[in-house]
């Protein structure tokens, strides 16, 4: 009797474990959450910083970090604004319709960022569900080579929701869209690039 009474016992545990188990598993479907995915720190953790970008000639935007879709790249992005390693540094390209492009890291002054950060996005294992709308910030990184990104970044122009999960969006433009616009639409030659240099004055935290 002892003997089936301690059977009964490790079966209702075992059932019940395998029930919590299937639970959490629906709701990770739900979600749209993947095994391989790595999910990151909640908004209610997440500290949104305000970045100037003071533009000779131009004038002043401001974006704004989400450190709860890509820690990583915003820390990065961070390091290297509080560093001013973006001063003096350009936007160098304007692909028109698609985004505004800064100076590659071979180019500036300063010095070659070495470091490079993780590709926070779907397609590199991540769970990154801010939406690649119009003013959006993504670092870029060399093609297939998801982790290769070091300081340039582009902004979108326009909605590019076909490319989520390609890109890890980590800030977006929320002031001062005139003066951004303007740089768009800045004077280009033939590859893209700006007749007339346009300059990252200052970059500062605000």
């Amino acid at each position: 009797m002892k003997n089936l009474k301690k059977a009964l016992i490790i079966f209702l545990t075992f059932s019940l474990m395998f029930t919590a188990s299937c639970s959490s598993n629906e709701e990770n479907k739900k979600e749209g959450i993947h095994s391989n995915e790595k999910i990151v720190s909640s908004s209610a953790e997440a500290v949104h910083t305000k970045v100037c970008f003071e533009v000779e000639n131009y004038g002043i935007f401001t974006v704004e970090t989400y450190p709860e879709y890509a820690p990583e790249s915003v820390a990065h992005f961070l390091k290297l604004v509080k560093s001013g390693y973006y001063n003096g540094m350009e936007f160098s390209k304007i692909n028109s319709g698609h985004s505004v492009v800064s100076s590659d890291v071979t180019v500036h002054s300063s010095g070659e960022c070495r470091e490079t950060v993780t590709g926070e996005f779907y397609k590199n294992g991540y769970s990154n569900e801010m939406p690649l709308t119009r003013g959006t910030l993504c670092f870029t990184y060399l093609p297939g080579e998801y982790n290769s990104a070091r300081s340039q970044f582009m902004i979108l122009l326009s909605d590019e929701l076909g490319l989520e999960g390609e890109y890890a969006p980590f800030a977006k433009l929320i002031e001062n869209s005139a003066v951004f616009d303007k740089i768009a639409a800045a004077e280009l030659n033939e590859e893209g690039e700006p007749l007339s240099p346009i300059v990252m004055k200052n970059v500062y935290v605000k």
